[in-house]
């Protein structure tokens, strides 16, 4: 009677082992470029950001009584307040009566402001050199224009 040693590592055994490796090594590549598309910081505007800022902005320029435009800052009159938007560094900030620093839109690169008939309009370039545009109208403006 012959034994056979069945204790020892076969070829076969050997060969899946080494697939399954490979196959873990190849997904590597995979999960990170996925991990830095996750991790990387955008360097423009969303568009969502820029409808919610011209919400804000067309609040408080429909609410104004009076419109300036001023060495590139917009400042809206609402007594007894004065609000202003202007660009500080790479980001569009609000201020109200010169105090505060709420930061309006990120990652812009320029902002202008210019009167147009019965309303402003503002012009915003992202880092990326895209542009955005978005006309206010104040209603006090559009009545009287009307009449």
């Amino acid at each position: 009677m012959v034994k056979v040693n069945e204790k020892g590592y076969t070829l076969l055994e050997m060969l899946i082992v080494f697939l399954v490796l490979i196959t873990i090594c190849s997904t590597f590549p995979l999960l990170l470029s996925l991990l830095e598309k996750w991790t990387s910081q955008p360097q423009g505007l969303h568009p969502f950001e820029w409808e919610i800022a011209s919400a804000q902005m067309r609040m408080d320029v429909r609410e104004g009584s009076e419109i300036i435009i001023s060495q590139g800052k917009l400042l809206v009159k609402q007594p007894p307040n004065v609000i202003t938007y202007e660009l500080y560094q790479n980001i569009l900030r609000r201020q109200v009566n010169g105090a505060g620093h709420e930061v309006i839109l990120q990652h812009i690169r320029t902002v202008g402001f210019r009167y147009i008939e019965s309303g402003l309009a503002i012009e915003v370039t992202d880092l990326e050199g895209v542009e955005y545009e978005s006309k206010l109208y104040r209603w006090t403006d559009v009545m009287n224009h009307e009449n």
